[in-house]
């Protein structure tokens, strides 16, 4: 293969994957309602309309910022134009866009940094594009996606740095500015400043005396402070402070529990190390992740174990091991503080796939050259994209062959897996036939409240069953139950409801029951008490 072809097949996989990754990320955003997270999201990004800071103001401000911006935009849009976006869209297109495109970009940039054979970065970029997991985050409207694609930005640029100094070219300022910027803005997305302390540790190994090509401190320091405060400068107001106080002393947390593999656990940071089993993370990429890609990603850690002073190599070393531990061991999980290390996953997965492709070329007779190395390159490709796509639009819920295997969908991780997919629906529904005054009782109650509000229902009222239970009154009662929505507080009284009650309808994804409504009787009224002679 002459380096023009091998040039060109590269521009050809990364202009795939961006495609790819647009059309998963981006298509039919709103073909699933909120989850409880979002509408924290959706409130905020309302609320900066007035000018208030206050609501969900224990995260930082700059997803909130970008999500104000789309909602503000669909809006002008939806005046004057058709067709209508949506709210979910509008609200889950910055993160979506992100992850799918700027994400597939960076990381194939930050590669191609990391490794010389840019095959490697092809690949890395084709794999985040097709990844299940990756998409079911970046359709979601959170602060993890942009806090990956930052952080991501901010190591290539310090790369381009370094390798801008080596060539004494008079711009290596200019990239050390930029990497120090994007690292406020990662710090501006979520407040994890330890990934900022493991890149140190990376720059430390692989250049422990720079001389003068590296930043200065006092400069790289201003930068990533001042861009931090500007991209979040709600800091600086008391009533973030206040509370962040309060999310610290536990005042924000409603619930601590969490269903793994059909067993509920205390799932909160201040149980360290308990909280749900070690094997949770493990779990996911045994059970997730595409056997195929999983089989790459091995043969790429025994590549890693191979050549432990390869720059590519100690990178992801460093982001692998650092994450898989203390998070293991952490009291606090969920699925979605997986994404750097999916993209991790992908990267040595991609270094494996181009192992195994070399070997193929170099191992077979020159008649097999032509449908091996090709067979191979489609099923590294057929196999995550047929993973992703039969599991459409609730990406959360794929699986690979021994997940599906072993375990129903939603069965693993049901709060991540369907995150209150279809509670829209049900809402909807039970809008269509509730008389005034009725209660509906969830644990995904911000979300039933948003719909029910859509529906032009506010004569029916939204409670939490883990917070206030059913209601005491008599009175017409819905309940929606949800595997995902299980917690101490609530587990005895859905467990006395699935015992005592037919579901009045359900609601099913992929055969797995995502969302079950219980229309409860009114309760009669007391009756005087009479006394037996």
């Amino acid at each position: 293969m002459t380096s023009a072809t091998r040039s060109r097949g590269v521009r050809l996989i990364l202009l795939a994957a961006i495609v790819f990754g647009a059309w998963s990320r981006c298509w039919t955003l709103g073909a699933t309602g909120f989850a409880e997270d979002e509408i924290d999201i959706l409130k905020a990004a309302r609320a900066y309309r007035q000018l208030d800071f206050w609501p969900n103001a224990e995260h930082p401000m700059l997803a909130k910022l970008a999500t104000f911006a789309s909602l503000e935009t669909a809006t002008a849009w939806n005046a004057a134009h058709y067709p209508a976006i949506s709210t979910e869209a509008a609200v889950r297109f910055p993160s979506a866009f992100t992850g799918g495109v700027l994400t597939t970009v960076v990381l194939f940039l930050l590669t191609a940094e990391l490794f010389p054979d840019r095959r490697i970065a092809a690949w890395t970029s084709l794999l985040w594009a097709l990844d299940a997991g990756a998409t079911a985050i970046n359709r979601t409207a959170k602060e993890d996606t942009f806090f990956l694609f930052f952080f991501l930005a901010a190591a290539w640029l310090y790369r381009r740095a370094k390798r801008a100094g080596r060539d004494r070219a008079p711009t290596v300022r200019r990239w050390y500015s930029a990497s120090a910027a994007s690292f406020g803005l990662m710090l501006a997305c979520k407040y994890m400043p330890h990934y900022y302390g493991l890149h140190a540790l990376f720059a430390r190994i692989t250049d422990p005396a720079p001389g003068e090509n590296r930043p200065r401190k006092f400069e790289w320091h201003a930068i990533m402070g001042g861009v931090f405060l500007l991209a979040n400068f709600a800091i600086l107001l008391p009533a973030t402070w206040a509370r962040l106080s309060q999310y610290l002393h536990g005042s924000t947390t409603s619930h601590t529990g969490y269903v793994f593999e059909h067993t509920l656990y205390v799932n909160s940071v201040f149980v360290t190390p308990g909280g749900p089993p070690v094997s949770f993370y493990v779990a996911f990429l045994a059970l997730k992740v595409p056997l195929v890609i999983l089989a790459a990603f091995l043969i790429g850690v025994v590549a890693m174990c191979r050549q432990p002073r390869h720059t590519g190599f100690v990178f992801a070393r460093i982001f692998l091991v650092f994450f898989l531990l203390p998070y293991s061991l952490l009291g606090g999980k969920f699925l979605r503080y997986m994404l750097p290390l999916l993209a991790i996953v992908d990267m040595l997965a991609a270094v494996g796939i181009v192992w195994l492709l070399d070997r193929a070329r170099r191992r077979a007779a020159p008649v097999h050259h032509r449908w091996l190395v090709p067979a191979l390159s489609a099923v590294c490709v057929c196999v995550p994209l047929y993973v992703q796509v039969s599991a459409w639009p609730v990406c959360g819920l794929a699986q690979n062959a021994i997940g599906a295997a072993l375990t129903p969908p939603g069965f693993m991780f049901p709060d991540d897996e369907f995150n209150d997919a279809d509670v829209r629906e049900a809402v909807r529904a039970i809008a269509g036939v509730a008389h005034s005054g009725a209660v509906v009782a969830s644990d995904a109650s911000a979300v039933v409240e948003e719909y029910l509000q859509e529906a032009g229902r506010a004569d029916l009222k939204s409670i939490s069953l883990a917070r206030q239970g059913l209601p005491t009154h008599p009175g017409e009662t819905w309940v929606l139950a949800q595997d995902g929505h299980v917690y101490f507080e609530n587990r005895d009284l859905l467990d006395e409801i699935h015992r005592s009650h037919t579901p009045w309808r359900e609601w099913r994804i992929d055969g797995a029951v995502a969302v079950q409504v219980y229309a409860l009787p009114p309760t009669p009224p007391p009756q005087r008490a009479v006394v037996v002679p």
